[in-house]
């Protein structure tokens, strides 16, 4: 997962949104899905109540710093981890390179969900660890509706079960929000994914034809129809996107594909 992530950092065809979002998506849909995440997490960070002075605030899995920027235009001092060799300190979120005691705020977007449970275990051990006390964390991950449910990369776990790993660390629930609303841009991925499994059925046929055509022929043909597949995958995303945007806006905070939980820690199980 590290080398994953290492890769996606270096790969200058994307942009910093499409590496920590979505990368097989076009950027306007990043752009969508990122004003939802902002919007989101300044909703949860708003609720703390927080006063801004002298506090120091953690973003778990950094990124480029887009939550880091955000701390500190609200004059919190920032600080950010990644393993994706980031311009942020290089390191994991089972292995917090802080001491004890240090953050008021800590903050994980979309990041837990790529880890699986014993690591997400840890990194909330981690988090814990380096929080003091009545401090603030931000979680903002995906959800599933069915325990143990999993797909490539991604290690969901249900409300509660979120809710309730939380609250065995002595932390009170103080807000609850959905985000990412995107029906339209989902309609339109899950009819793609339908159709490139219909393709792979006949990706065998279609090698077997290039072998007995000398010329290549036939192997052009299928790079140009992929070519212009592409193009219409990109454009067909970009306008679902952007309808979901005029639409939703930057959300509802009620439904959505990812839980956000503003959680205070009122004890510690390592007290």
């Amino acid at each position: 997962m590290e080398n994953y992530w290492q890769n996606l950092h270096k790969n200058r065809e994307l942009s910093g949104l499409q590496v920590v979002c979505c990368p097989e998506l076009p950027l306007i849909c990043n752009e969508v899905l990122h004003s939802q995440h902002k919007a989101a997490f300044n909703k949860l960070l708003c609720a703390y109540k927080h006063n801004g002075k002298d506090l120091k605030a953690l973003d778990v899995g950094c990124g480029f710093g887009r939550w880091c920027a955000e701390y500190e235009k609200k004059g919190i001092s920032a600080y950010g981890i990644d393993i994706g060799g980031s311009s942020y300190i290089k390191a994991s979120a089972t292995k917090i390179p802080f001491r004890d005691k240090i953050f008021d705020i800590v903050s994980t977007v979309t990041v837990l969900q790529h880890l699986d449970k014993t690591s997400q275990e840890a990194a909330l051990s981690e988090i814990d660890r380096v929080s003091i006390k009545g401090s603030a964390l931000l979680l903002m991950e995906h959800v599933c509706d069915v325990p143990g449910k999993v797909w490539e990369g991604v290690f969901p776990r249900t409300e509660g079960e979120w809710v309730s790993a939380l609250e065995n660390m002595g932390y009170f629930i103080k807000q609850k929000i959905y985000f990412q609303y995107t029906p339209i841009m989902t309609t339109a991925i899950k009819s793609f994914n339908i159709i490139e499994k219909l393709r792979k059925g006949n990706r065998k046929a279609v090698q077997s034809e290039n072998k007995v055509d000398g010329k290549n022929r036939s192997a052009i043909r299928t790079s140009l129809r992929l070519r212009f597949y592409r193009k219409i995958k990109a454009f067909t995303l970009s306008v679902a996107a952007a309808s979901d945007y005029l639409i939703t806006g930057r959300g509802q905070f009620k439904k959505g594909s990812h839980l956000g939980l503003l959680a205070v820690k009122i004890d510690s199980i390592k007290d």
